[in-house]
């Protein structure tokens, strides 16, 4: 979908109420994408523990999954630059355990 032609233009230009809904239609067609991708078990969530038993820290790291890599393979997971505290609720959780060696050291950086 094309933004109108007003905000192609130089955003000083622009009334502000049509850049906040170009912006809105942009951040709902991401969300969209996002579930579409969750809910085929492309992307997924690794459950990441560090520090002692008395201070440990838990947190998800998402990653990207391919289905036509062996289970085993490095190259099955592609790690994304995003870290949370709460994965979204119908996301798959993967261990660090359950992971190959290769990822394992990457992720434990």
């Amino acid at each position: 979908m094309m933004p109108p032609p007003s905000c192609r233009k130089a955003f000083v230009d622009v009334p502000p109420a049509s850049i906040s809904k170009y912006i809105k239609i942009k951040e709902t067609s991401s969300i969209i994408s996002l579930v579409a991708m969750l809910k085929h078990d492309k992307i997924i969530y690794i459950e990441v523990k560090k520090g002692t038993n008395e201070k440990e820290t838990k947190f998800y790291v998402k990653a990207r999954s391919f289905k036509s890599k062996d289970y085993n393979s490095p190259e099955k997971y592609i790690l994304l630059n995003s870290r949370k505290e709460k994965p979204p609720r119908n996301a798959t959780i993967v261990k660090v355990d359950d992971l190959p060696l290769e990822v394992k050291e990457k992720l434990l950086k």
